[in-house]
């Protein structure tokens, strides 16, 4: 936990995970458009923008390694300009990274259907993932956008606090959103973010539940 100081009053504060991300610099100082910090950033808050974070140019010395005060600077920035509040931070730590998700959609029987992908979060707690667009799950949403995950815990070797997701998705081939989301990995399954077959579910979460391994009740975040 960081102590964290604003105008009025001082909280303790848990600053997300994804702003400790590996150091963005090559070895002559200067931000490394091509490193995976880049990349964690573009996964992270789906743009390019040259002010995501470490890609500001303002977080690296002159032996190119990060330094740790601005990365918390720019983290507690964010968090003021965004007026999130602590709960909001800590579901953010979690739903941000790259991970393993279970997406649930409704059939056209009215049955569940869950199947697992791989998500990233942005600071607007919106969720996306990469989709075939043929896929089962594309159909769903288009008739039915009430969608739940669940997600933060991959082993059971290692619980710790996750997140249960109610949302709205829907499903963009918009060359924005398959440009912004596109990354690496995605070149086995797609030839590119021009790929026709190549589409992003959106979801716009309304109710998030952060739970915990033990008896307290999960806290509980809606939207306005």
């Amino acid at each position: 936990m960081d102590r964290v100081c604003f105008e009025d009053r001082c909280e303790e504060v848990l600053l997300p995970s994804v702003f400790a991300i590996d150091q963005g610099c090559n070895d002559h100082g200067k931000d490394d458009e091509r490193s995976k910090s880049e990349f964690q950033c573009n996964r992270i808050y789906g743009t390019h923008d040259t002010s995501c974070l470490l890609n500001s140019g303002s977080g690296c010395d002159s032996s190119g390694a990060t330094r740790p005060h601005d990365i918390t600077m720019k983290a507690i920035n964010m968090r003021t300009e965004n007026n999130m509040s602590l709960l909001q931070e800590k579901i953010l730590a979690i739903l941000a990274p790259l991970q393993l998700t279970a997406l649930a959609t409704i059939t056209a029987e009215g049955t569940p259907w869950v199947r697992y992908v791989m998500t990233t979060g942005s600071p607007d707690l919106t969720i996306r993932c990469a989709t075939i667009a043929q896929a089962r799950k594309v159909a769903q949403i288009n008739a039915r956008p009430e969608v739940h995950l669940t997600m933060g815990v991959t082993s059971p070797a290692a619980m710790k606090p996750y997140l249960q997701i109610q949302g709205r998705a829907r499903f963009s081939t918009e060359a924005h959103e398959r440009h912004a989301f596109w990354n690496g990995m995605l070149s086995a399954y797609f030839s590119g973010p021009d790929d026709p077959n190549y589409g992003v579910v959106i979801v716009t979460p309304y109710r998030i539940e952060l739970c915990t391994t033990g008896p307290a009740p999960p806290e509980v975040w809606t939207a306005e």
